[in-house]
């Protein structure tokens, strides 16, 4: 009979034993799954509204030179590309009527600039009515902008534009509008606004391709940074930690800032969401928070 109580006990402090073993053991392998991720809050903030829209570079003004006279180019002083000044001669005309006899008529510049157009040449018979030259005026230079015109009521004189031409990969330009179309064009629905910007280094030349971007209001909403973002097809996902569990949230994306993009769906500031480690992840997956920004 003690054998048999003897027993008894050994079998239940074996027993005990193994449960204990057991529950360390499953303590452990929780641990153990846990993932490893780094994470950062949804913020709200003030977000921008922009638009892209393209354009041309033009000149400042551009002025047409016309001959005084009727007759023979017989001498040039200029070609197309240089700079020249009021009342520079650019060429002479000979008139070569008949039984008379006539000086040379000048053909000089009415403003200062750069020759843009050179048409004639020695030998061109000309009148009153030949386009000689076209000179440009080139520093300050304009960007001439289409928008629609519904944002009409969102721009105005003087306000700062950023412009990226093709030209010149890489690199931005400052403006600011200096003119805006009285109308409104009744078949395209477009509204030509003109951007003046410093070409002082001579850069920028007249047919480049540029295009801008305009603020034109402004929203508060929720933002993330781009790495937090998981492309699946045309859908865009999102991993939040819910009670040390990472949920598969679906996101749509508005806006890009720098570094960071508008989301809309299931989240709210303050919400940590994960930005390393999602490949390592799915839906309930049991997250360990390493960093936190």
């Amino acid at each position: 009979m003690r054998r048999l109580i003897v027993l008894f006990l050994v079998s239940l402090l074996l027993i005990s034993f193994c449960g204990k073993k057991n529950d360390q053991q499953t303590t452990e392998e929780i641990f153990e799954k846990a993932v490893p991720v780094n994470v950062e809050v949804v913020n709200e903030q003030t977000i921008n509204l922009a638009i892209t829209v393209s354009g041309e570079v033009v000149p400042f003004y551009k002025v047409t030179i016309f001959p005084k006279a009727g007759g023979l180019v017989v001498k040039e002083f200029a070609k197309s590309g240089e700079r020249v000044k009021k009342d520079q001669v650019l060429a002479e005309v000979k008139q070569d009527i008949p039984g008379m006899e006539y000086a040379n008529v000048k053909i000089k510049a009415t403003t200062s600039g750069v020759i843009t157009r050179d048409i004639v040449n020695v030998g061109d018979r000309v009148n009153v009515q030949t386009p000689a030259y076209e000179i440009s005026k080139l520093n300050p230079i304009d960007v001439r902008l289409d928008l629609p015109e519904r944002y009409f009521s969102e721009i105005s004189k003087g306000m700062e534009i950023t412009l990226l031409l093709d030209a010149f990969p890489g690199e931005s330009f400052s403006g600011k509008i200096r003119e805006i179309s009285p109308v409104i064009d009744s078949r395209s629905r477009m509204l030509s606004v003109k951007v003046a910007v410093n070409n002082s280094a001579g850069r920028l030349r007249p047919g480049m391709f540029a295009r801008a971007k305009l603020t034109v209001g402004s929203r508060s909403g929720l933002v993330v940074p781009l790495d937090a973002i998981i492309k699946s097809g045309v859908e865009r996902f999102v991993y939040a930690i819910r009670q040390n569990r990472a949920r598969l949230i679906s996101v749509e994306t508005g806006e890009f800032l720098d570094s960071m993009v508008e989301v809309t769906g299931d989240l709210k500031s303050g919400d940590q969401i994960v930005v390393m480690g999602q490949n390592m992840l799915s839906d309930a997956t049991l997250v360990k928070i390493i960093e936190e920004k």
